[in-house]
């Protein structure tokens, strides 16, 4: 039987190295955030060499690959958190923005339909975020009902989710999407 102090020694050994990789996540959004994507991507190549079973850190990896248009380096980076962790709503999120960034509505839909069942309730922002991409996929689409649909979860989630409000402004102007 494990005792106690072995578990909080373990926790408390941990903690040092979470915040680390926390710090090194949010200096890699701030440098995104400040427009330096090409020092974020670099930075989140050594955060995947730190620690590379991080399923987060590979999806840091291929959001600012995606940035940079580096799709072939994207697609790897997510294959790594599918293959690390399938049904990782993360992964499957943003195997959704890549599939519609390559122009794959259909397998786009297929993600965010897959993130938005896995994603848990109380991750209120995640949610609406992944209703949003659902929806401008589905309008990308052309199924413009379904958009209208889903840009009211997202709204009726999160009220002032800026991508839900862009979705909305573009069905509501009858923009066509981007082929």
């Amino acid at each position: 039987m494990i005792g106690h102090r072995w578990v909080l020694t373990v926790i408390a050994c941990a903690i040092p190295a979470l915040a680390a990789e926390d710090e090194a996540a949010a200096k890699i959004r701030q440098l995104m955030t400040a427009g330096k994507i090409e020092a974020a991507r670099d930075a989140a190549k050594k955060l995947v060499a730190q620690r590379p079973d991080e399923v987060s850190n590979h999806g840091l990896l291929a959001e600012t690959q995606m940035a940079l248009h580096d799709f072939e380096g994207a697609e790897k980076s997510i294959q790594w958190m599918l293959d690390l962790r399938r049904a990782d709503p993360y992964g499957l999120e943003l195997a959704g923005r890549f599939r519609h960034a390559t122009g794959d509505s259909a397998g786009a839909i297929e993600m965010f339909e897959a993130a938005f069942k896995r994603v848990p309730a109380a991750n209120v922002e995640a949610r609406a975020r992944v209703a949003a991409d659902y929806a401008e996929a589905l309008r990308a689409a052309g199924q413009i009902e379904f958009a209208k649909a889903a840009v009211a979860t997202a709204l009726q989630l999160a009220p002032g989710h800026k991508a839900a409000l862009t979705v909305r402004e573009k069905l509501e102007a009858n923009k066509p999407p981007i082929p």
